[in-house]
């Protein structure tokens, strides 16, 4: 994996000496000693543990102690046992260099949702990731990721390749970079290979995986999931693709039992949803999938089928029912959507599109320095001051964005045409006033409503002498829950004939499903072949309608048509 090898050698100057002490730790960094201790105590014999604290040796801080960490997680001070919350404190960049390696929440160095916790049985955790969808991510002892290795090679095995004089013939894609142990290669990120990282990783003990087209809806499926019953060792890849200007989604269907723990997955389903498909994805275990789609932020998506666990097929039918939940596998459909206005215009109100840029970020700290004193002076010290350092470092952030002549608004993107006739309607009648809410879409709020359990509008009769010109089109609605109208407008063909106004408009509730917010709440899971347990999972609660609609009998109403607000 590194150009770092470790030989046997107990006559050495200078060595990583092991002992089996209490518990796992080991100093960061090089310590000057002839003998630079490493406890693997009990508990500690997993390959990613002894490889944690070979990686404090090397010089490897935790991954939480970043100082970028506020952007991915967040630490609760007051759950962490007492005497050990200077394991959460956050270092300067003085002491870290990332060598341009983002943070890292599938990190061999990161902790656990309760790494340190005051009562580990309890759903008080220490560490929040605040993406509640990485939280059985974080705190994995399983292997070193994607870029714990990398932040190792470009630390320690920078030159290697160069030295050789060998040039890679094309870039790596997919984040890959020059491999130290074999230098006319890339070294790829988890579900890609190829020389160069140009293709997707094929399936490991299964036919299974590949590269699927998101033009057409699809389903993919774990091996073994009509048969409910997955194997160890198993890895599959699918990479899905859509054209620029669209993102994917991906719902997961029916059954879904995959082996894992309270608070990390060790089998797992991964979904690699961010404008980086080498970043460690949200991770899905035991029988608890989103309940709700994922989108991706670009127009692709990767998604990871990984058994690490040891088989256990279950041949005594009194055990069977519970394997079958613990082992079923998962199943999810796909599809994609415009964003952006960029691939089509059938609805006037679309997501944003998301982009990936690169941009020079400044990394500064303070240090105290000693002041030196003037060669007559009689002491050695003149006292200490403090002064500011900066280190430049290649970040990179997403950005969101339209196309053409679609405007951003309140984290949507507009069809100007379709916001130009909803101006035109809002400034020709007085009952039809122009509200925004908190989505950033817009309603049109009006006495005149058409019963909430008609699908379809019917025509208003035309005046005598069919003066008026023909309906528009109805066009999407512009949200999905919480209470929306559409509305579609004709003209007058004879601008003296029609009275005061020259336009007509025609409205109908949609959308009147009520949006629910996420909360934590206690569920009781099969948490092994044996015992179920408690844990915190997220879950939709609090059903709530968007401004100038209420709730009645689970439905979105809009307050003029139920005279007052109802609770």
């Amino acid at each position: 994996m590194t150009c770092v090898t470790f030989d046997e050698d107990a006559k050495a100057e200078r060595k990583l000496l092991f002992i089996k002490d209490r518990g796992c730790w080991s100093y960061v960094g090089f310590t000057n000693q002839p003998n630079q201790t490493v406890s693997i105590g009990d508990g500690c014999q997993s390959n990613g543990t002894i490889a944690h604290e070979v990686g404090h040796a090397l010089g490897f801080w935790h991954e939480q102690s970043r100082p970028d960490r506020d952007a991915f997680i967040e630490i609760h001070k007051e759950n962490v046992s007492e005497g050990k919350l200077y394991n959460f404190e956050p270092r300067t960049w003085g002491e870290v260099t990332t060598l341009d390696v983002p943070y890292d929440l599938g990190s061999d160095m990161h902790y656990g949702a309760k790494f340190y916790a005051k009562d580990k049985n309890s759903s008080l955790t220490t560490v929040h990731t605040l993406d509640p969808h990485m939280s059985r991510v974080i705190g994995q002892r399983q292997e070193l990721s994607f870029y714990d290795i990398k932040l190792a090679n470009k630390a320690y095995c920078d030159g290697v390749c160069r030295s050789q004089g060998v040039d890679l013939e094309q870039p790596c894609h997919r984040e890959g970079y020059q491999d130290p142990q074999a230098c006319r290669r890339c070294r790829c990120p988890g579900g890609f290979a190829g020389d160069f990282c140009e293709r997707v990783a094929p399936g490991k003990k299964a036919e299974c995986g590949g590269t699927v087209d998101a033009e057409r809806d699809g389903t993919i499926v774990s091996p073994g999931y009509y048969a409910s019953e997955y194997h160890s060792g198993v890895q599959c890849t699918w990479l899905i693709k859509a054209p620029e200007g669209k993102r994917i989604f991906l719902q997961f269907l029916g059954d879904f039992g995959i082996a894992g723990h309270l608070d990390l997955c060790k089998d797992f389903v991964e979904v690699r949803y961010n404008t980086s498909l080498a970043m460690t994805g949200a991770r899905f275990c035991i029988d608890d999938p989103p309940r709700y789609p994922l989108m991706s932020a670009g127009n692709e998506m990767l998604v990871l089928f990984r058994s690490y666990e040891d088989s256990r097929i279950c041949d005594d039918s009194r055990h069977s029912w519970k394997c079958k939940m613990i082992f079923t596998g998962f199943k999810a459909k796909y599809y994609a959507e415009s964003c952006g206005g960029c691939s089509n215009r059938k609805s006037s109100n679309q997501t944003v599109c998301v982009r990936r840029l690169s941009y020079t970020c400044a990394q500064p700290w303070q240090e105290t320095i000693k002041i030196d004193c003037p060669k007559w002076w009689y002491t050695e010290s003149c006292g200490m001051r403090t002064v500011n350092r900066v280190r430049y470092a290649t970040c990179s952030r997403d950005e969101t964005y339209c196309c053409g002549d679609w405007v951003l608004e309140r984290g949507r993107c507009i069809d100007p045409v379709s916001k130009k006739k909803i101006n035109i309607l809002s400034s020709i009648s007085n009952d039809i006033p122009l509200a925004d809410d908190v989505s950033g879409h817009y309603v049109l709020p009006s006495t005149q409503m058409l019963s909430a359990h008609h699908t379809e509008s019917p025509r208003p009769t035309r005046p005598p002498g069919d003066l008026w010109g023909p309906w528009g089109e109805w066009g999407e609605c512009p949200r999905t829950c919480g209470g929306s109208v559409l509305v579609r407008t004709r003209k007058c063909l004879s601008s003296s004939s029609c009275g005061p106004s020259n336009i007509q408009a025609d409205k109908q509730l949609c959308a009147q499903n009520p949006c629910y917010r996420q909360c934590i709440v206690p569920k009781r899971i099969l948490c092994d072949m044996w015992s179920t347990c408690t844990r915190a999972v997220y879950e939709q609660c609090n059903p709530y309608c968007y401004s100038g609609f209420s709730l009645k009998s689970n439905r979105c109403f809009p307050n003029s048509m139920l005279g007052s607000k109802v609770s």
